[in-house]
């Protein structure tokens, strides 16, 4: 089944929204509001999902448009580009903003040690996702770029991938790097789907999802790389089938780009830096502040490459 771009742009705000949320939650001084943030489905799925349609989404992005777009890898640096610069520039941003408040120069030997270990938090906070992205980014590339048979490029996407969690895994990288790769997997199999299937057997599935998604929430099935994996693509394809053909406001069409990914990659400033004395106080200011700081990045950033188009 093909996902509208209605639907996607309503997940990306939602889901980072979802995530900005979950971080604010966990990271607060307040026992309630950690209780809740690990309550399912609020806390240990919400995080989990929100990272895993991201990903679904990447994957799902990058085949469909391949398939329908000819060419399409040809232009492939401009999509590095869209994920690399809005993470540079937050990324910049965050080391001086580290060096204001704590006055302390950023240690580049802890900064590399850090990432040795899957630990992206010393560059900006919550960053890890933008990195495995782009390794799968990379990943889908070489698969799709020399390989003209689709079937067998998704094949060694695959395998690829595999490759790459396995490695991931002898180097000791937190468990979430792991359990998110299969999501991405997921998404480009879904658009390798796309159109191929009847109504009546995507039907069928959606139908068998809803079921697994319930009996593992009833059974409180706590199998990281299957929630990742099942929640996303439960959650893509019951909105899909039924709000797919509702247009979301034009402004939630504009958030859904740059500005959902910056709201991701500015969290780290608010949740890490924020006074937590006050709870109300604290989720308040985290949320609504990374929402205009996201807001006065996206615009900024929109206006430097207008400027440089022409």
């Amino acid at each position: 089944m093909v996902v509208s771009k209605s639907v996607t742009s309503w997940l990306k705000i939602l889901c980072a929204f979802g995530v900005l949320l979950g971080h604010t939650f966990y990271y607060s001084e307040n026992s309630y509001l950690k209780a809740f943030v690990m309550l399912p489905p609020f806390g240990y799925f919400l995080g989990a999902v929100c990272v895993g349609i991201f990903l679904f989404l990447s994957g799902y992005g990058l085949t469909y448009s391949y398939i329908n777009k000819k060419n399409y890898l040809s232009n492939f640096d401009k999509r590095l580009k869209s994920v690399f610069f809005p993470f540079f520039i937050c990324s910049i941003i965050y080391q001086i903003l580290s060096c204001l408040i704590n006055s302390i120069i950023p240690d580049l030997s802890l900064i590399i040690d850090s990432l040795a270990g899957g630990d992206t938090n010393a560059i900006l906070p919550f960053s890890w996702y933008v990195f495995l992205q782009i390794v799968l980014y990379f990943a889908f590339y070489f698969s799709f770029r020399f390989i003209n048979k689709l079937y067998i490029s998704e094949v060694f996407l695959t395998i690829l991938s595999l490759f790459i969690l396995f490695f991931l895994r002898r180097l000791n990288f937190p468990s979430y790097w792991l359990v998110a790769i299969p999501s991405f997997l997921f998404g480009s199999y879904f658009a390798y789907l796309a159109g191929r299937l009847s109504p009546k057997f995507e039907n069928l599935i959606i139908v068998i999802l809803i079921f697994l998604v319930i009996f593992v929430l009833i059974l409180d099935i706590d199998i990281p790389l299957l929630n990742y994996g099942l929640f996303s693509i439960a959650i893509v394809s019951i909105i899909n089938k039924f709000l797919g053909k509702i247009p979301p406001p034009s402004f939630i069409r504009r958030l859904g780009g740059n500005y959902s990914y910056f709201i991701y990659l500015c969290q780290g400033y608010t949740v890490i830096y924020v006074d937590k004395a006050h709870a109300i106080l604290y989720v308040i200011v985290c949320i609504w502040g990374t929402f205009l700081i996201s807001y006065i990045l996206d615009f900024v950033y929109r206006r430097i490459f207008d400027v440089a188009r022409n």
